[in-house]
């Protein structure tokens, strides 16, 4: 069973209405994603998948944000829309003059290499399959496995610099 730290996730939340100039009376991240509606909409116009793609690697500036891979390309594509709203949320939040300049292939290939170097068994493991984790300042990572198949790895850059 996965567990999160509650109080940091509503904490992260409440951060990031503030910075988007958001207000939910629920505290809700919602309202930032009804709030940016049409921005979000022209971010999914411009930004899509090619065919056959199992994951993304998410950049803003010159920086990682984060990278997901499924172990099949259908995967990718039931969850991509959801999955891609927190990205371009994330993009919307930052001004484009703090982003730096783009993102290069060096940077891309040195943050999946420091992900899949420190990758270790998690210390909990569920029933079926094996959970694989980063934990660290700069990256949080986990992956699962079951029968020897990647089902989806998760990856994420540090906090803001």
């Amino acid at each position: 069973m996965a567990r999160s730290d509650q109080g940091r996730v509503w904490t992260e939340v409440e951060e990031s209405l503030s910075r988007l100039r958001v207000h939910s009376s629920t505290s809700s991240l919602s309202s930032a994603y009804e709030a940016r509606a049409a921005r979000m909409k022209e971010y999914r116009e411009k930004i899509r998948l090619p065919d056959g793609a199992c994951g993304v690697l998410a950049g803003l500036g010159d920086r990682v944000l984060g990278l997901e891979l499924f172990g099949a390309p259908s995967a990718l594509t039931c969850v991509s829309p959801r999955l891609s709203e927190g990205y371009f949320l994330e993009a919307i939040d930052e001004p484009a003059s703090a982003a730096g300049g783009g993102l290069t292939e060096d940077r891309a290939r040195a943050f999946v290499r420091t992900m899949t170097a420190g990758l270790r068994p998690a210390p909990r493991q569920p029933e079926l399959g094996i959970e694989l984790e980063v934990r660290g300042k700069d990256l949080a990572a986990t992956a699962l496995l079951y029968r020897d198949q990647l089902v989806h790895l998760t990856a994420f850059a540090g906090a803001r610099e």
